[in-house]
Formats: C-alpha cells, sequence, structure tokens
C-alpha cells in the first residue's frame, strides 16, 4: 500500500476516534443533566421545562429517552398541562419502563398515568389500577440509579427514596378506595400515617392526618375525626405551615356543621373556625380560601343573614376567577350559585338573583343527579328566563352592527397587542431561560467543588496507606468522580508527555511536591522541574478546560 494512503486512513481512524469520544462526553453530561434536574423540578418547575427544552435528546441512551420523557411529563403535571404531548410523553416512558426491571422508574411512570389519566376525564377505575401497577413494581425495587441521591439537597438513603415513593402510591390509593371501598381505603391511608409518623416526613404526615379526620367525620365517628385532625395540626405547627393550619380550621367549621342538634350554635361555632382560619391566611397564601369562603357562605345562609351569605360566595367566586380554578359544574357549584340567588332574592336584588339562577339552569344539563334546591329555581324563573331571551328586531340589528364595530376594533387592537406580547415573551422567555441556565451553572459549580474536595480525601488516604500502584489508583479515582478527565487531559493538552500529564493530575487534587515525588519515584527538583514545563505549556490555570461538559 502507498504511503499516502496509509496517511489517509491514519488521519480518519484518528478523526472518527475523536467525534466518538465528543460525542461521549456530551451523552454524559446530558444524562447527568437529568438526574440534576430530578432534584429541583418540583421547587422550579418552570425552570425545570426551560432546560428540558433545551436538552439534546438524541445523544441519551435508550432508558435515559425514556426518562427525559417521564421527567418532562411529570414537569408539565406541576405545571398544570395535561394535553396530547403530555400523555404522548408517558406513553414513550411506559413503552419502556412499565414491565421492566427498571422497578423505580416503572413506579413513577404508573403513578404518573394515574394522575394524568384522571385528570384528562379517566375515571377511577383507570387511576387506581395503574396506583395498583405502580405499587407491584415498587414493592419489587432494591435498587435505584443512585444519581437520584447524588444530586439531592437532602441526605437521604437509597431504601428511604424507595419507600418514599411506595407510601405516597399507598397514600394516593387511600385517597381513591376510600370513595369506594371504605375498609381498604382507610388500611392504606394508615399504614401511610405510620410510615410518615415514623420517618417524620410532617408535609405528607399533615396532609394524611388531616384526610383520614375528614373520612371519619364523614363516617360520624367523631373521636377518631378528632384524633387525627389533631395530629395533622401538630405536625402543621410544627412546621410552621399557616396552609395546614387553617385547613385544620375549616375541617373543624365541617365537624361542628355536621352536629346540627345545638341549632344555631353549630353554625356560630363553625363560622368562628373559618375566622381563625382566614386570619392565619395572607395575600400570598391563598390555598384553602375558597373552602373557607364557601363553607362561610353556608353557615350565614342557614342563619338567614343573606347580606353576609352573598359577600361570602362572591368573594368564593372572585378568588376562583383570579386563580383560574375551573367552575365544574357539580351540586356543590350548584350550590353556591343557589346561596347567591336566595339572598339576592331576599335582598330584594332581582337581576342579580335572575342572574344566579340562570348560571344555575346551564349547570342543569351537564348534572347526572340536580339538588333539589335547584329544581325550585328553575320551577320559579323558567318563564322569566324566556322572556328575557325574546328581543325585537330592531334591537337585534343594533347590537349585530355595534358587534360587528367593536369586533374590528378589536381585531385591530389584538393585532397589535399580539405583535407587543410576541416582542415581550421572547424577551422574558430569554432572560428565563438565562436565570435557569445561571442556578443550574452555580448548582453545577458547587456539586463540582464539593466532588473535587472529596476526591483530594480520598487521594490522600491512598497517599497514606503507602501500597504500590498510588498512581494508577489516584487516576482511577479521578476518573471515577470526573469521567473522562484523563483522556480529556490528552485531547485538551497533546503537547504534554505522560509523566507531565501525570504531574497534572496530581496538581489537580492538590497534592504537594514532596507527595508527587513519592509517587512518581522521582527527586522533588525534578517534579518542579515538570511542573514548571506544564505551566509554559498549560498555563497557570489549566483545570476549567478539563471541568467544561
Amino acid at each position: 500500500m502507498k504511503p499516502w494512503k496509509n496517511i489517509v486512513i491514519v488521519l480518519f481512524v484518528t478523526v472518527v476516534l475523536h467525534a466518538c469520544s465528543k460525542l461521549q462526553v456530551q451523552s454524559c453530561f446530558q444524562e447527568d443533566l437529568l438526574y440534576r434536574v430530578e432534584s429541583f423540578y418540583q421547587q422550579y418547575p418552570d425552570s425545570a421545562k426551560l432546560i428540558l427544552d433545551t436538552l439534546t435528546v438524541n445523544v441519551l441512551s435508550e432508558k435515559e429517552r425514556a426518562h427525559y420523557c417521564l421527567l418532562k411529563a411529570k414537569v408539565r403535571d406541576g405545571l398544570f398541562i395535561y394535553d396530547d404531548e403530555t400523555d404522548s410523553l408517558l406513553q414513550e416512558a411506559q413503552k419502556y419502563f412499565v414491565g421492566s426491571r427498571e422497578y423505580y422508574f416503572a413506579a413513577e411512570t404508573c403513578e404518573a398515568l394515574s394522575r394524568v389519566g384522571f385528570k384528562r376525564g379517566e375515571g377511577y377505575a383507570h387511576k387506581i389500577d395503574w396506583l395498583q401497577k405502580g405499587l407491584e413494581s415498587i414493592e419489587q425495587c432494591e435498587h435505584v440509579d443512585q444519581r437520584l441521591l447524588l444530586y439531592r439537597k437532602d441526605t437521604i438513603t437509597e431504601r428511604q427514596l424507595i419507600d418514599n415513593l411506595k407510601y405516597r402510591i399507598v397514600w394516593r390509593l387511600g385517597m381513591d378506595y376510600s370513595s369506594n371501598e371504605k375498609d381498604l381505603g382507610f388500611d392504606y391511608l394508615k399504614q401511610a400515617c405510620r410510615y410518615y409518623t415514623e420517618t417524620r416526613q410532617l408535609p405528607m404526615l399533615t396532609k394524611t392526618a388531616y384526610t383520614l379526620g375528614g373520612r371519619y367525620l364523614f363516617e360520624n365517628e367523631y373521636d377518631s375525626c378528632l384524633k387525627y385532625l389533631n395530629q395533622g395540626l401538630q405536625s402543621a405547627e410544627t412546621m410552621g405551615d399557616a396552609s395546614e393550619c387553617a385547613l385544620f380550621h375549616l375541617y373543624m367549621s365541617y365537624y361542628y356543621r355536621q352536629d346540627t342538634t345545638k341549632g344555631k350554635e353549630c353554625w356560630e361555632n363553625a363560622i368562628n373556625e373559618c375566622h381563625q382560619g382566614l386570619d392565619l391566611l395572607s395575600d400570598s397564601l391563598f390555598r384553602y380560601k375558597d373552602g373557607l369562603f364557601a363553607s362561610l357562605s353556608r353557615c350565614f345562609f342557614e342563619l338567614k343573614q343573606y347580606d353576609s351569605c352573598r359577600y361570602y360566595a362572591e368573594r368564593q367566586l372572585a378568588f376562583m376567577e383570579e386563580h383560574h380554578f375551573k367552575m365544574v359544574p357539580n351540586n356543590e357549584n350548584a350550590e353556591i350559585h343557589y346561596r347567591l340567588y336566595k339572598s339576592c332574592e331576599a335582598l330584594g336584588e332581582k337581576d342579580k338573583a335572575l342572574y344566579y339562577a340562570g348560571l344555575c339552569l346551564d349547570m342543569r344539563d351537564q348534572l347526572k343527579n340536580e339538588p333539589n334546591d335547584v329544581n325550585l329555581v328553575i320551577q320559579e324563573y323558567e318563564n322569566a328566563l324566556e322572556r328575557q331571551k325574546l328581543e325585537s328586531e330592531e334591537q337585534i340589528k343594533r347590537v349585530r352592527l355595534y358587534l360587528l364595530l367593536s369586533l374590528v376594533t378589536l381585531a385591530l387592537i389584538v393585532v397589535l397587542w399580539l405583535s407587543y406580547r410576541y416582542r415581550k415573551n421572547k424577551e422574558i422567555e430569554n432572560l428565563m431561560l438565562q436565570e435557569a441556565l445561571d442556578k443550574l451553572q452555580l448548582a453545577m459549580e458547587t456539586n463540582t467543588q464539593h466532588a473535587h474536595n472529596a476526591l483530594t480525601n480520598r487521594v490522600l488516604e491512598i497517599y497514606r496507606s503507602g501500597k504500590d500502584n498510588m498512581l494508577a489508583k489516584i487516576l482511577k479515582e479521578i476518573d471515577t468522580t470526573f469521567p473522562a478527565m484523563t483522556e480529556k487531559a490528552k485531547l485538551t493538552y497533546p503537547e504534554l508527555t505522560e509523566t507531565e500529564r501525570n504531574i497534572l493530575m496530581l496538581n489537580f487534587v492538590q497534592l504537594r511536591a514532596k507527595e508527587e515525588a513519592e509517587i512518581l519515584r522521582l527527586s522533588e527538583n525534578t517534579v518542579m522541574k515538570y511542573r514548571s514545563k506544564v505551566r509554559k505549556k498549560a498555563g497557570d490555570n489549566p483545570f476549567p478546560k478539563l471541568l467544561e461538559p
């Protein structure tokens, strides 16, 4: 073979190997990034979504692509995005994880499928079926990917991570079974309550205890109800969570409302509990406010204090609109409109009474079992609504003309507004992306520093052991902590000799010249000369390039 052909072949092989090494490094970085996002996506779902949208998915392994789909679906669930894309992501995760030996991810996938499917309109049977599959998977799980533990802010064992997921699924099963198979539901909830009590996981303990208290209240078992409600309050006070303390007062208002034997006193006690709950909530703490408003409205309605009843019912509707809560057609929401209708009627506000009666009628066809109150509204106001719908032809023409002019004007305004919002959203999106990347960079630098400190300690232990092959063990520790760093040093600083690269690696772990000389079996003067050569060839601070992804 001719010499020039040999040269071409060698160059081609070199280029291919270089490209493969780059691709491998990029793949490792992208996979590690997934596990970093796992550690904070619940606290910062918007930032997590931005980072996941920028990932290069095609360099991931098949497992990590499925992990990416699962994580992105969980982030979208946290942002209340339930659409076809979320379904598609979960289907991809299901294909790989469900039925595989990746039991932890399989259980997470089943839990997400149950939750998202229910939000998308699937029934309780579908939800419970997926939760049972998730429970079966997590009970077989003995180990998880260590990166799930590595990047967490809190210190947690592998077993605790597995058990946390298991009892979260158990808690969800208890919530769903309590409405159908009561004994099984109570059993699941008590299992979860015992676990969260033993592990001192106060947020989940609070939720579970309140849930049990509410279930026992529904069953008229008042002693058990108070026992678990007080347990939930104690946990909420320990956390200093004002919202969860307010929820205790909401449940206590239900408790007093249930005991109607005391007449007026029970409603007054319930009102006091609701006011105590609202006093705990500031403008920034809005959880459970709608429930407290609804309970106050109901109490004042029963006491025939219609002005106060209307005030709190309208505050509830305004609150739900402000926070974009969907007014789902059900008996409870129909009752809100009915109380408003009756209150306005009693106060002599006929127009408002007619308006709220109309809202009740709008829910009529969507309710399977209408409350008797709504039927009364229909009977009293059906004729008035019919008359209101009949307008003269002249009025209709005027309305159409005004509507057309308004639409043209609105269209112009919308075009201008959309163009302005598009530019503004782009600016905001860029700022948010930069902020997310800055946060990620800071987290990565902190983790790198911790890893470097731990590596330095392990290297000192190897040195102090005085065993043979110290250099090989130290290089192996470096590559374990910072994958492919020695290989990267060859690619980044090809002009360094092997001894100079070894000196560079030993400098990275902050060994002194005397220690390096002993490891390399050289004199201190020789080590100092090599250090000087490394600085000349690689610069005074060559390490940032080696730590770049």
